[in-house]
């Protein structure tokens, strides 16, 4: 009820300085940036209040480019995070969403960065995991 519009955060949006936001992302660095810019000035910001929902667990990188937003700070009134970084595709059953993760693991031994490719699989993977037990 009272939701205008949905949008992807990598479209261009247009502004409503009258209404706020509800962000519910991945906390990158790059969905960050995205929601900075919508707020990259008083006069430019695109809503007038921000509620933030993290899919999964925000970094002390992330948590420091959003203090770096001086706008965006002064209009946050929600910061949670969800800890959403699976799908529940039955009452007992969950997946990780990651098709290409025996790849990432099992696949090119001997490529250029495959140990370090495995490595950042298998911290998603822990990530992804953590999320679902929290």
């Amino acid at each position: 009820e009272g939701c205008s519009v949905a949008e992807p955060l990598e479209k261009n949006r247009r502004p409503f300085p009258d209404l706020e936001a509800i962000y519910i992302i991945d906390p990158t660095p790059k969905s960050i940036e995205r929601i900075c810019d919508d707020f990259a000035s008083k006069g430019k910001a695109l809503y007038s209040a921000v509620h933030l929902f993290f899919i999964s667990k925000a970094g002390k990188e992330i948590l420091d480019t959003i203090k770096q937003c001086k706008v965006l700070v002064q209009r946050i009134k929600t910061l949670v995070e969800i800890n959403l970084d699976f799908l529940a595709v039955e009452t007992n059953t969950f997946h990780l969403d990651m098709p290409d993760s025996l790849v990432r693991l099992y696949g090119d031994r001997g490529a250029v960065n495959a140990e370090s490719k495995r490595e950042q699989c298998k911290a998603d993977i822990v990530k992804r995991l953590v999320t679902l037990c929290a």
